[in-house]
């Protein structure tokens, strides 16, 4: 498919990757709230109409952990690491998802993050080192979030 909007097609095609690793942990740590606190699951597909945003999502888990009596092998302690982890990814996530798009100064097409200082990362450029980083981190979550699912 060519468009007129300028685009590298491996960039976007890690993008992707990062946005698709990055439902499927954030699917892993639903799952794991669902077992700490039940009911959890049905809210987040029903009841919310609107959606359920990933600092919400957070959020539920954190509340989730902080309640649990844990059991199946998982300690608390891991718990609240896999918290800590989830929380810290979707502030990275969200750096990415409301990046916008720039011409860089090697003429690359990436995406470029400016928020507000007081947000955990208020500028980052979105480079292939970065994005590939991003998306290592994420992998490495979500096989830990489905292990501490499993062990629940």
């Amino acid at each position: 498919m060519k468009t007129r909007v300028p685009f590298d097609r491996d960039y976007v095609t890690l993008l992707g990757h990062a946005v698709y690793l990055f439902s499927y942990y954030e699917w892993a740590i639903v799952y794991i709230t669902e077992q700490l606190q039940p009911g959890f699951l049905a809210e987040y597909c029903r009841e919310h109409w609107r959606g359920m945003t990933s600092g919400q999502v957070s959020n539920r888990f954190m509340n989730a952990v902080e309640i649990s009596t844990a059991d199946g092998g998982v300690e608390k302690g891991e718990l609240e690491c896999c918290w800590l982890t989830f929380d810290a990814l979707v502030q990275k996530r969200n750096a990415l998802i409301h990046a916008h798009p720039v011409t860089d100064v090697d003429g690359a097409q990436i995406l470029n993050c400016q928020a507000s200082p007081k947000k955990q990362i208020s500028d980052m450029k979105w480079e292939t080192a970065a994005l590939e980083q991003f998306i290592q981190e994420l992998d490495v979550a979500a096989v830990q979030a489905t292990t501490v699912f499993d062990r629940l």
